[in-house]
């Protein structure tokens, strides 16, 4: 097998879904085989076609960096052997000609005199979908997470930033730059302090308190994990939104999100099975009118709704909550629960 044959067979693998080989970091190794395998010229095969000023330790640190994926002893799957000793000596070759040249470019090429081809295309293509893939994985991860995480998680990447811009700072101090060290860090400091100061004060930090992950959809209570079992202690003693502060509105938003990702995620599995179940259920609902459990109201607008009460809540709001609405309303001294259904 060939040299060219084994690259397609490795790219065919994988655009048809098949298994990357077992390597680290696996999106890099093919990023970088599309680099070295789809440009001729050494500095876009470096890596350093955009570098400015190029200087002999650039290309020594550009080859090492490549090599450490593509050197024919990071090969782990023997049918890619081939491939990765011709991969190697491209950029070998790659390297001694720059070195041997003595005429490197010191100026940055004009953007527009650059014509993108079909490689350069594909490589752009790939970097695209990795950070499109990468940026999925992390809104999930942040979706699951409670508020008191989400901002501890936040808190976490700020101090990441300005641990990165102290490093960054020191090396322009190396440099006699003092002016744009002091201004690097000062900025990564000043984004660190105005978040813990908003995520302390909460809404008295003023406007962009909201902004903060995890705050502004609740403005009572500091420690979110004290909500919940706070608001089921003021409901059960009757006490009101306006004695506690507890959002009545907040609550009831909150259960129609759930309801609703609940039933999309089951309306993807079972669609024509909901549908059927969603025509049982309303004409289980008309039976129950005779005996007292729901009957017929009419809101502001004129439009007609099935009122219920709130035992049959988890069969409404998993079926109909597209066409129904989950509303406190005072009961005796209490707050009850009541569900409404649009009547089409």
């Amino acid at each position: 097998m060939s040299a060219r044959t084994g690259m397609q067979n490795f790219e065919c693998n994988n655009s048809a879904g098949g298994a990357l080989p077992q390597m680290a970091n696996s999106a890099t190794v093919l990023r970088t085989i599309l680099q070295v395998d789809s440009y001729a010229d050494a500095l876009s095969i470096l890596g350093l076609y955009f570098q400015p000023k190029l200087v002999e330790k650039d290309i020594i640190a550009a080859f090492r960096r490549i090599a450490l994926v593509l050197h024919p002893d990071k090969c782990q799957n023997a049918s890619q052997a081939e491939l990765y000793t011709r991969l190697f000596q491209k950029l070998e070759a790659a390297k001694e000609s720059l070195l041997k040249s003595g005429d490197l470019p010191d100026t940055t090429p004009e953007p527009l005199a650059i014509v993108e081809g079909p490689e350069g295309l594909r490589i752009k293509i790939f970097d695209a979908r990795e950070k499109l893939k990468a940026a999925r994985a992390e809104a999930v991860e942040v979706k699951y997470l409670s508020a008191k995480l989400q901002r501890k998680r936040a808190r976490a990447k700020l101090v990441r930033e300005y641990k990165a811009a102290g490093a960054e700072a020191h090396e322009l101090r190396k440099q006699g730059k003092q002016s744009e060290a002091h201004k690097i860090l000062s900025a990564a400091k000043d984004k660190l302090a105005g978040f813990n100061r908003k995520a302390d004060l909460g809404p008295d930090a003023g406007p962009g308190w909201e902004d903060i992950p995890g705050k502004g959809c609740e403005r009572v209570f500091a420690d979110p994990t004290l909500v919940e079992d706070q608001w089921n202690r003021n409901l059960r003693h009757g006490k009101t939104s306006a004695s506690t502060g507890v959002s009545l509105e907040l609550r009831k938003r909150q259960e129609l999100l759930q309801a609703r990702r609940d039933f999309e995620e089951m309306y993807k599995i079972r669609p024509g099975q909901l549908e059927e179940a969603r025509e049982k259920m309303q004409q289980k609902w008309l039976k129950q009118d005779a005996g007292g459990w729901t009957r017929l109201c009419e809101d502001a607008e004129g439009r007609l709704w099935w009122r219920s009460k709130a035992d049959m809540e988890e069969e409404m709001a998993e079926l109909g909550y597209r066409d129904s609405q989950i509303r406190w309303i005072p009961s005796g001294e209490a707050w009850a629960r009541v569900l409404y259904w649009r009547k089409r």
